[in-house]
């Protein structure tokens, strides 16, 4: 191939809506040198939140159909596949799946899957396709090593972790955290805890409510904010009254502005069942707060307890809440630990690194 010519990468993605695939993705792409590279967007279905963001970027998606089970988009997938990319990057599990099947034979080798979670996890439809996938691409990449290790058998595979835009996800001045308590009616002394996600069962909230219910007999001034939604909010708004959290919890819905919310907090929270490698939980950290996460598998690849944050048994409740207890109570334990997690995610999880790495990757499937 003439040195002279971009290297042309085709991005595959099931959805642009804002998860932590999308968001690896766009900043990843950002920083590929457009000298060097050309990249072309293919979005199974939408469009999703994060749509605009990727236009806004220079990378215009084209998006296949408005809704996920549509029985057209293999065919309309089909051309992109045939159009002679250098390489094909799919993320997530159904692009990954139709890629793999769809590419012609030859040209398999040029194919990377990229995996998000660990894989047969979920207890969902997805289960089976993934029983099926990542054993035809050329290259396997995984959000962690936990994750890496559950793909099983596959021709190349390499952890390449989640990335963080460390200028936009950087500490608080004083006087962002003062504007954004005053924001959600907070006083400069309560302890807050946060938590962004998809209320669905992976997340596993009902732990934290449960968790939260014990935190607040010793911290009756504490109050906890949730981002986001999902099909769970009803039933977690219904627990939530049985526990008589009232007003110390707020579901907040979707926030674009993550950083603007996490400037609220003192502590940041994941509940989760299972995770590849927790995007909001690095954005946190980044943001120099101290955080408490369920040790689900490969949670330590982002969390060192004691060092960075506080990791606990999953499905724990007590354990969660004396947690947060600890956490909350203790400001100058809250600095240390906020402290030591923007180092430690700055060492390994800048987005100019893990770009770095994805280069060289796309570099050698393409000579």
């Amino acid at each position: 191939m003439s040195e002279e010519r971009p290297i042309r990468v085709l991005e595959v993605v099931d959805c642009l809506n804002a998860g932590g695939a999308q968001t690896a993705l766009l900043e990843w792409i950002r920083r590929l040198p457009r000298d060097r590279f050309q990249v072309d967007v293919v979005s199974l279905f939408g469009p999703g939140l994060l749509s605009e963001a990727f236009a806004d970027a220079g990378f215009p998606p084209a998006h296949l159909s408005p809704f996920r089970w549509n029985p057209l988009i293999p065919l309309r997938l089909t051309p992109w596949l045939r159009r002679g990319y250098d390489v094909v990057h799919a993320h997530l599990v159904i692009s990954s799946f139709l890629c793999e099947r769809m590419m012609p034979p030859d040209r398999l080798g040029r194919l990377i899957v990229h995996v998000q979670n660990p894989v047969c996890a979920s207890g969902r439809y997805q289960d089976w396709i993934e029983r099926h996938a990542y054993r035809r691409a050329g290259t396997v990449l995984a959000c962690s090593r936990h994750v890496l290790n559950t793909v099983g058998l596959c021709r190349n595979g390499e952890a390449l972790h989640n990335t963080i835009n460390m200028g936009h996800f950087r500490p608080f001045t004083p006087e962002e955290r003062a504007a954004a308590r005053a924001r959600h009616g907070l006083g400069d002394a309560q302890p807050v805890f946060v938590a962004a996600g998809r209320l669905a069962p992976q997340k596993n909230h009902a732990l934290l409510l449960d968790a939260f219910a014990s935190v607040r007999v010793k911290l009756p001034e504490a109050r906890l904010l949730l981002a986001g939604g999902g099909p769970l909010r009803e039933t977690l708004e219904a627990r939530a009254r049985s526990l008589g959290l009232g007003d110390s919890l707020r579901f907040l819905g979707f926030q674009e502005d993550v950083r603007g919310l996490l400037a609220a907090a003192d502590v940041y929270v994941l509940s989760s069942r299972y995770e590849g490698l927790s995007l909001s939980l690095l954005e946190a950290m980044a943001c120099g707060l101290p955080c408490v996460s369920t040790a689900y598998p490969g949670a330590d690849e982002a969390l060192e307890d004691g060092m960075t944050g506080r990791l606990v048994p999953p499905d724990d409740a007590p354990a969660l809440a004396a947690a947060l207890k600890e956490l909350g109570a203790n400001p100058t334990l809250r600095e240390v630990l906020g402290r030591a997690a923007r180092e430690f995610v700055e060492s390994r999880f800048s987005a100019e690194e893990t770009a770095s790495r994805l280069i060289t990757i796309y570099q050698g499937l393409s000579a």
